[in-house]
């Protein structure tokens, strides 16, 4: 089910009646070593893996109404990432995150779905900041913080490996000069 609709994208929740068949449409994302270069060393999920990241977005967007959403290109109507908003690991601050199949990359796509989810988090709820964290070599994803707003914050240890830590505030957001078209969000969403 669609929650929120970019120009390009459709942002659809995870269906629970179909963990398996949500598993199928992950892999070839969380599988991909390019993907997964600077999210866990290059080594692909494994089943067991994508299940747990699955189960846990239906928790987070049943307690919380966020998650990281699958993303859903308008042009093909394939599963082509994700993206969305949830706490982080170590502090629980709410973090934007995106993971994009490479044939997606370079269009832009991964800045749209993550202005809508600061959109989203900053005008539908009460979040009052946003971080991202990063490698420091995935120079893509720090470029995009930038392009977000966010500023660099501090380096720090994430899941054990040294992270770029970026952040926005509401009132920063609300400020900026050149505003994202707003997403259309669907209030409703799944019942869970």
């Amino acid at each position: 089910m669609t929650f929120m609709e970019t120009e390009r994208l459709r942002m659809h929740c995870w269906d629970p009646e179909d963990i398996a068949g949500e598993i199928n449409a992950f892999r070839p994302i969380a599988t991909d070593s390019e993907v997964m270069r600077f999210i866990n060393n290059g080594i692909p999920w494994t089943e067991a893996r994508m299940r747990e990241f699955i189960e846990k977005q239906l928790r987070q967007f049943a307690a919380l109404r966020l998650c990281y959403w699958k993303l859903i290109s308008k042009d093909s109507n394939e599963f082509c990432g994700i993206c969305g908003l949830q706490p982080l690991a170590e502090t629980g601050e709410p973090e934007v995150g995106w993971w994009l199949t490479p044939s997606y990359w370079g269009k832009g796509l991964a800045t749209e779905a993550a202005s809508a989810a600061l959109a989203y988090g900053f005008e539908q709820t009460s979040i009052d900041h946003v971080v991202a964290v990063a490698v420091p070599e995935n120079r893509a994803s720090t470029h995009l913080m930038g392009k977000l707003g966010m500023t660099h914050e501090k380096d720090f240890l994430h899941y054990g490996s040294p992270h770029a830590f970026y952040s926005i505030s509401k009132q920063a957001w609300a400020a900026r000069a050149v505003k994202p078209t707003p997403p259309r969000i669907d209030h409703l969403g799944p019942s869970i």
